[in-house]
């Protein structure tokens, strides 16, 4: 059995993944950025990853996926040793590519909230309703606010590369950009209708972003986040995306590089501590 989550045994969740994720990672504006059609972050290991990161990203993980509170409250039903076979384990995907890009998703989402001091106000995982589900449209929406306007807002697509692939900002960014081009793109509704459900506070600022005549482009960015492990980044990965953006003439994009080592033992090691061991490879 896993160890207990960190966040169900009283810890203060805000305070242990900002503590965690600013001492494992570091990130730097490259400057300068020799590609002149997008904002480039480096964000790279500072430290070794230690025993309590590891078991930290499997918080991170569950956080994604579960319902704050929820496994709080069926624990207290069917206590902490059932949760994990009856609840998380059905949950959580055992297929290699989806189990890779969920992870991706999930650390990409967390050190937007922790290090960049973003909001998402929904969790698109949440709502895949079986374990291997690959849900559509932009991957994460993350906003800051200022009193009650929406002062930022980035479309995010994520992408986690265990091997030599230089295609992926060019996909993330055509995905974004197909995403983006209805008038009101599906994931805005979705997103509105989530926080109309939830009566969160959120809804009215959003609602009034959303449904803004005037040209909101000056608050928006497509991002591409980009997870590699180490040995096998290129940057030809960002050259194409140089080229592609040269092309067609998109602004306001912003790439930030996570990369880190081992990364493929880090994902499997990861969901060993939540029980999965057994992996199904990709067809």
């Amino acid at each position: 059995m896993p160890q207990k989550l960190s966040y169900l045994s009283g810890m203060s969740g805000d305070a242990f993944i900002e503590k965690n994720l600013s001492y494992w990672l570091r990130y730097l504006r490259r400057i300068p950025n020799p590609y002149s059609t997008f904002s480039l972050i480096d964000i790279e290991e500072d430290k070794e990853i230690c025993e309590e990161l590891r078991n930290h990203l499997k918080d991170i993980l569950l956080k994604c996926r579960f319902p704050e509170g929820l496994l709080d409250d069926i624990a207290k039903y069917i206590g902490y040793d059932s949760i994990t076979e009856k609840i998380i384990l059905p949950n959580l995907p055992t297929i290699l590519n989806f189990r890779r890009g969920y992870f991706g998703e999930a650390l990409i989402g967390e050190i937007l909230v922790q290090l960049f001091n973003y909001i998402i106000p929904i969790q698109k995982i949440q709502y895949a309703i079986i374990a291997n589900q690959s849900l559509p449209r932009t991957d994460i929406i993350a906003i800051k606010k200022d009193k009650d306007e929406i002062s930022d807002i980035y479309f995010v697509e994520s992408k986690l590369r265990t091997t030599n692939d230089t295609s992926t900002a060019v996909d993330a960014l055509k995905q974004l950009k197909a995403d983006s081009s209805k008038e009101i793109p599906d994931m805005m509704y979705f997103i509105l209708a989530r926080l109309w459900e939830k009566n969160d506070p959120l809804y009215f600022p959003f609602k009034k972003y959303m449904l803004n005549p005037k040209d909101t482009s000056n608050i928006e960015n497509f991002v591409i986040g980009l997870v590699y492990d180490v040995d096998n980044w290129s940057e030809t990965t960002l050259s194409n995306l140089d080229e592609e953006i040269k092309n067609n003439s998109t602004t306001n994009v912003i790439v930030k590089l996570i990369k880190i080592n081992n990364l493929a033992s880090i994902i499997d090691d990861v969901f060993k501590r939540l029980g999965i061991e057994d992996v199904i490879e990709n067809e």
